[in-house]
């Protein structure tokens, strides 16, 4: 493991599967984790939250 430990919250792990502001940075951080130039972090508490926004998403019209 090199460089950057990038910890992610929810809204970021959400922009990585629906365009919008920040996601071009959310897609560039596990551009270089997939490279194995930084690691990404979560917390276990990330996951509800990320299904919630998933759902708002999809009950919007989003996804």
């Amino acid at each position: 493991m090199r460089g950057l430990i990038a910890y992610l919250d929810s809204s970021s792990i959400v922009k990585r599967y629906v365009e919008g502001s920040g996601s071009k940075t959310v897609r560039d951080v596990y551009l270089k984790a997939y490279s194995g130039e930084s690691t990404i972090a979560f917390s276990s508490w990330n996951i509800m939250e990320t299904l919630g926004a998933f759902d708002e998403v999809y009950f919007n019209g989003y996804i």
